[in-house]
């Protein structure tokens, strides 16, 4: 008990320290939120990411999200975390607690900012919005076009990185939630998204983003059932 007390004290600290409001140093943020996310790694039960949101540390992280916004490390930090937790929180908590539009809206302005230059922090927002996306309440056709934009420019950017690679397949993850409605496909096509998935057919040698690419181009044509990247 006086361990939990602790860790409890501990967490508490950390989630004030790394508080907006308060602490101006860009790396001890960026460091902060670097420890909160190895100690989720850590906890194998999630017990430390459910605590976490439940006791503000989410709406702290977007405090700090917005006020570092030209800090590659705090976004790529802050928005890896957001994932982690977002990503262990169920659909309805995640809706209740009513930040997924705002968690759109930071990852589109993270990559506009970071996506030709930090693909840490490409990956971690495709990522986040896609998690976010399906309970947004507040979500735009022009964001959808927004993060669709920045995927073509990887699909079309014939790259191997191993790192490129991981935004492409976070990328095609949300191209998938987006193309499981009518209106999404529709803006699939009417980006020529549909075009640079056929581009990256035929560039890449990875078997398995091979099938992938595969998989979503029947899904836009509306003839594919199941498929998970």
């Amino acid at each position: 008990d006086a361990k939990r007390l602790r860790d409890k004290d501990e967490d508490d600290l950390c989630i004030r320290e790394i508080s907006a409001r308060s602490l101006q140093d860009e790396s001890m943020v960026s460091t902060k939120l670097l420890d909160f996310c190895t100690k989720y790694d850590e906890d194998g039960t999630n017990a430390f990411g459910a605590s976490f949101a439940r006791r503000g540390g989410i709406e702290e992280t977007l405090i700090t999200l917005r006020k570092f916004s030209e800090s590659s490390y705090v976004q790529a930090n802050g928005l890896c975390l957001l994932c982690k937790v977002v990503a262990a929180t169920p659909k309805e908590v995640v809706s209740f607690l009513s930040f997924a539009d705002e968690c759109i809206s930071l990852s589109i302005s993270a990559l506009e900012l970071f996506s030709g230059q930090d693909l840490h922090v490409a990956m971690n927002a495709l990522e986040l919005a896609g998690l976010v996306w399906d309970v947004s309440t507040n979500k735009t056709e022009a964001q959808a076009g927004d993060l669709i934009e920045f995927i073509k420019v990887d699909l079309e950017s014939g790259s191997d990185d191993p790192l490129r690679k991981e935004v492409i397949k976070q990328g095609l993850k949300f191209l998938w939630l987006l193309s499981g409605t009518p209106d999404g496909r529709a803006i699939i096509i009417s980006s020529r998204c549909d075009i640079a998935i056929q581009t990256r057919l035929k560039q890449t040698q990875d078997d398995n983003e091979k099938k992938g690419l595969w998989a979503l181009e029947l899904r836009i044509k509306d003839t594919m059932p199941a498929f998970h990247f």
